[in-house]
């Protein structure tokens, strides 16, 4: 399910971008898109091609979405940007890849877009500041995800302890768990 959303997110960026890109030419722009096609995302990457970029591509008068399915698609674009030939759209298992090809040069900045097309009116703001740095949008998340930590309230209320709200509450609680002897998190494998 996670696959899919990033997918459809990512398609999703490719059509903002197609008025900036069409708009430089009179023949269809073409907009190159990798797809991850192993193990369980292949069935995935396949159907997202056969209903999703298939048919926006036989109906835009516009654009083409050249998608292709990669084997490890994330190793073939992080070899192909320090070669220079990546796809046009990057996508990356997570903000922090992003922010490091960001900071190395390899994405260009899309505050420009942003702005034209309202993007602060369609994302909530945190998703907009995941993808900036240096005050630069450079990208978009493609998935939201719910952590919840569970907790024993009779543990809790014992030591007067209370969830945390913030980030800087888990850590400091988890110190305090550590000091009273007990291991503050235990972490469980998918």
């Amino acid at each position: 399910m996670k696959t899919k959303f990033r997918l459809i997110t990512v398609f999703v960026l490719a059509l903002l971008t197609v008025p900036l890109l069409s708009a430089q030419a009179q023949d269809k722009v073409t907009i190159s898109l990798w797809l991850d096609a192993t193990g369980d995302n292949a069935n995935t990457a396949q159907c997202y091609l056969d209903n999703i970029i298939t048919p926006f591509n036989d109906s835009s008068a516009t654009t083409i979405v050249d998608a292709q399915l990669l084997p490890n698609s994330w190793d073939t674009t992080r070899t192909a940007l320090t070669g220079g030939g990546a796809p046009d759209i990057v996508t990356t298992p997570g903000p922090s890849f992003a922010y490091t090809l960001a900071q190395a040069g390899y994405f260009l900045p899309l505050d420009d877009l942003a702005v034209k097309d309202g993007w602060s009116d369609s994302f909530i703001p945190w998703a907009l500041d995941l993808g900036k740095v240096d005050g630069k949008l450079y990208s978009l998340p493609t998935e939201i995800e719910t952590m919840m930590l569970y907790y024993n309230k009779t543990v809790f209320d014992a030591h007067g302890w209370q969830p945390p709200k913030t980030m800087d509450e888990l850590v400091k609680l988890a110190a305090d768990i550590k000091a009273a002897g007990i291991i503050p998190h235990l972490h469980q494998k998918r």
